[in-house]
């Protein structure tokens, strides 16, 4: 199975049908799956607009802390543009659709040591927590 269609392999039958529904005749564009824990993260592209899937698996029990911070916490930082909106959810189907926010993790790049990086982040903590 090649990239662009294992991610896609990795979801039940159930959330296959959701993002049917959800986003009809989508495009995966890259799977960003870690392959460390049950969640796949998939890249999306419908009607020239992208989007990022998780799904997780029979024993994930991430995506539902997902679901609860995007529901009670992220607001803040949603409406600066920092954070993602959540669009929409089945959480017993434990899958999430969101905006796609451009970037990449800081982990493992050149920038994973650079100061303003935790800078960043301690402003938006602070941010959240204000």
């Amino acid at each position: 199975m090649s990239e662009m269609t294992a991610g896609m392999g990795n979801l039940t039958v159930c959330q296959r049908e959701l993002l049917a529904e959800w986003l009809p005749d989508a495009e995966l564009v890259h799977d960003h799956s870690w392959g460390l824990i049950g969640t796949t993260v998939l890249e999306m592209s419908h009607e020239g607009v992208r989007y990022i899937v998780k799904a997780g698996d029979e024993r994930d029990h991430h995506l539902a802390r997902e679901l609860r911070a995007h529901r009670l916490w992220l607001g803040p930082w949603v409406s600066q543009g920092r954070a993602p909106r959540l669009l929409r959810a089945a959480d017993d189907a434990k899958l999430l659709l969101r905006q796609y926010v451009e970037g990449e993790p800081a982990a493992g790049s050149t920038r994973e040591y650079d100061p303003d990086i935790y800078h960043q982040a301690g402003m938006l903590l602070g941010h959240l927590h204000n």
